[in-house]
């Protein structure tokens, strides 16, 4: 946010004096990319836009503004390149584990990606996307897209940023959390709208709730061209009515927003219970075949020993394989025992023992080969 912060602040993208900021800018985006590769996709989009909008404008200084952004560029790049090599030495892929984990992502289905576009962008698989949590984000695009001839070239390489950013973080990245909502993809660049609010212009006369008197009123009372008030009120009061339209989009973000705070604090405690219910042990291996079981241990995935199976011939096989070991199934208590089945193909090889009845929803139960 700091980088995209600095390029606003001052315009320093068409700025020739403060090259230093400019490449400090580009140094700052680059370490993000340690924490989220999503920054990599919202760096591209935002020198795509920036080339594009030079490129179609009518004021055309190639030279000197491609400095400025070439500027930038060396900075995120030096910052990229040392992220890019530390991966491929340590992981033997570019961009890190979190993106081999995410390669299924390679395997394109329409029908999936649509669906994984649309939950992310809007609502979908029981969960709210970014523009269902703030739609006021929508509306403020689509009003610089409607005033684009008369928006400034500043403006428009951000709209046009933040709007491909949108469209290649949506077809790019994978949004099959459980827990976590997708929209957390988006979160590098949710503030780009928020900086463009300073650009939006609305007269005096739009906010009619403050004044008794409109200077409408106080300009024309005395005029005869009654075509030309009638104009500019109108004109007013399609102003008033997108301020009213851009204050309800935001009051209803802030009651959504609200809600899901509450929500997401009640799952949490929710979690909390479950994890201290679990019997950890380092020396055990603790099995599920579920993913909302799975995605409920949290940071114990970094103590403990998980595998995550799909059927019950996955667990014989692995109780076979490794005699003496101690297991503790994951379960949940409205579904038929894995240890009753199993039972019966392993015969009198197994000790299994129900460790306890906890108060959540779920079973435990620990099980020996021999």
């Amino acid at each position: 946010m700091l980088g995209i912060l600095i390029l606003q602040n001052g315009k320093l993208l068409f700025s020739k004096n403060h090259s230093a900021y400019v490449f400090l800018s580009g140094v700052l985006l680059g370490i993000a990319c340690w924490y989220r590769q999503e920054v990599f996709i919202l760096t591209s989009c935002l020198i795509f836009s920036t080339f594009t909008i030079k490129i179609f404008s009518e004021k055309k200084e190639p030279i000197k503004e491609s400095r400025q952004i070439l500027l930038f560029l060396s900075g995120f790049l030096l910052v990229f390149s040392i992220f890019v090599l530390y991966n491929f030495l340590n992981y033997g892929f570019l961009l890190g584990p979190r993106i081999i984990l995410n390669k299924t992502i390679i395997n394109f289905d329409l029908e999936n990606k649509v669906s994984d576009i649309q939950s992310l962008l809007f609502a979908g698989k029981g969960r709210l996307g970014f523009l269902g949590y703030s739609p006021w984000y929508f509306f403020i695009v689509l009003f610089f897209i409607y005033k684009w001839k008369k928006t400034s070239q500043y403006v428009k390489i951000w709209i046009l940023t933040f709007v491909s950013n949108l469209v290649l973080v949506s077809i790019f990245t994978p949004n099959n959390s459980n827990i976590d909502w997708g929209s957390r993809y988006l979160t590098c660049s949710v503030f780009i709208p928020l900086l463009l609010l300073s650009e939006i212009k609305i007269s005096k006369n739009t906010f009619w709730f403050f004044q008794k008197n409109s200077k409408l009123k106080k300009t024309y009372k005395n005029e005869t061209n009654l075509i030309k008030v009638k104009n500019i009120r109108i004109k007013e009061n399609y102003k008033k009515i997108m301020l009213l339209g851009f204050l309800i989009l935001i009051l209803y973000s802030i009651s959504v927003n609200f809600k899901m705070i509450q929500l997401m604090r009640k799952i949490s405690i929710q979690l909390s219970e479950i994890q201290s219910e679990i019997p950890w042990d380092n020396s055990k291996i603790f099995i599920t075949s579920k993913n909302s079981i799975a995605n409920t241990f949290g940071l114990n995935y970094l103590s403990q020993t998980i595998l995550l199976i799909k059927e019950p011939k996955d667990l014989i096989q692995i109780l076979q394989s490794h005699p003496n070991e101690k297991f503790i199934l994951i379960e949940n208590k409205s579904d038929k025992p894995w240890s009753e089945s199993i039972r019966n193909e392993l015969a009198n090889k197994l000790k299994i023992t129900i460790i306890k009845y906890p108060k959540v929803h779920l079973r435990f139960t620990e099980i020996e080969s021999h």
